[in-house]
């Protein structure tokens, strides 16, 4: 899959869990195989937490120019040793190990997000 396909999918499951759950189930069938470790520390996903990241970085003051990028994590841990950018959006649906999806997006390290996040995934 293309990162564009992948941006996609991945925006899809976060969006549509709870109103379209058996498209976005295929969706998640179908990014699986894209995401076979954590990026970080290469710890296998199998049955685990799953966190999708796309970050998004503008640059440019005249010219505006949007990168993006796009892995998984195993754990929020994780997708801090990947290190946070002050200027980058974060866009991160996570498939928890008991099967309910989460999704949340933040600017640079918005730690009252990343916190509310965090006790969201406690909870589920």
């Amino acid at each position: 899959m293309d990162k564009e396909s992948l941006i996609k999918d991945i925006l899809f499951v976060g969006k549509n869990w709870e109103s379209r759950r058996e498209k976005a189930k295929q969706k998640i069938a179908n990014l699986l195989p894209a995401f076979p470790a954590c990026s970080i520390c290469g710890n296998a996903h199998a049955g685990a937490n799953l966190f999708w990241v796309i970050e998004e970085e503008t640059t440019g003051l005249l010219v505006k120019k949007t990168r993006y990028d796009v892995f998984s994590v195993c754990s929020l841990k994780c997708l801090f040793d990947h290190g946070l950018k002050q200027k980058a959006y974060y866009s991160v649906v996570a498939r928890l190990a008991n099967g309910k999806v989460l999704a949340t997006g933040f600017q640079g390290r918005n730690a009252v997000a990343i916190n509310e996040f965090a006790l969201d995934i406690a909870k589920a």
